[in-house]
């Protein structure tokens, strides 16, 4: 079943290139929701334990789109615990993220010998309604003004703008949750945005406790869906 992914989201080349080595494109998997998945071993317990049936959907969708991913590594099917965190468990030497909108599951994985520290993806639906009130919980009044300078604020589009803030900034703690936790998303300041691409200050909490310094984030709004990846190395 061909998706937005393989059409209009992310034609070849796509902006991922710069920042990622090329052979990790064919590690991005993205799967419809609604199908018969299979789920491997403890798999099977976590999706019990879901009482409502389109989380069960979402995550077995989920976990097949990363094992699409991994197999691109050369590695076979297997089964992906949950952590205390609720994040998957990655097989040793991977690094990983997942992520649902209502009708696709998304996963990218690659391995720690490429020198990344962190990964996180985020996928939303663009056209689904978000509270407006939501702006003031995760961007800073600073970088309200400079999402305002740089994208517009027509009212149909900064809606459309709350939402890919969102996208890119959940993306990003999921690529520091391994090494900072839970924080706020105030801890995350918008810096420059050109196009898919922007760049983000980290609070000085964060790299105390690794983070780098800034983290790149790049996110596409096509075909009716939001993607933001986010990933970063030591070194940065």
């Amino acid at each position: 079943m061909e998706t937005p992914f393989t059409t209009a989201i992310f034609p070849m080349p796509h902006p991922f290139t710069s920042i990622l080595p090329a052979e990790l494109e064919p590690a991005l998997s993205l799967v419809p929701i609604g199908q018969a998945y299979p789920l491997l071993g403890v798999e099977l317990t976590i999706a019990q334990q879901l009482r409502n049936p389109a989380r069960r959907l979402g995550f077995a969708a989920g976990r097949f789109a990363a094992r699409t991913s991994l197999s691109h590594w050369g590695l076979p099917p297997l089964p992906l615990p949950r952590l205390a965190n609720g994040a998957p468990g990655w097989p040793r030497g991977l690094l990983g993220s997942i992520s649902h909108s209502s009708n696709y599951a998304v996963a990218l994985t690659l391995p720690l010998s490429l020198g990344f520290q962190g990964l996180g993806i985020d996928l939303e639906e663009a056209q689904r309604p978000i509270n407006e009130g939501i702006l003031g919980k995760i961007a800073l009044p600073e970088e309200i003004q400079q999402w305002k300078l740089q994208q517009g604020a027509g009212e149909n589009a900064f809606g459309l703008d709350t939402k890919k803030l969102f996208s890119m900034k959940e993306a990003i703690y999921k690529a520091l949750s391994s090494c900072c936790g839970y924080f706020g998303f105030d801890k995350a300041r918008l810096v420059d945005l050109k196009g898919p691409k922007a760049l983000f200050a980290l609070n000085p909490a964060l790299i105390a406790l690794g983070a780098p310094k800034k983290i790149q984030v790049y996110s596409l709004n096509q075909a009716g869906l939001i993607c933001s990846l986010a990933c970063w190395k030591k070194s940065e």
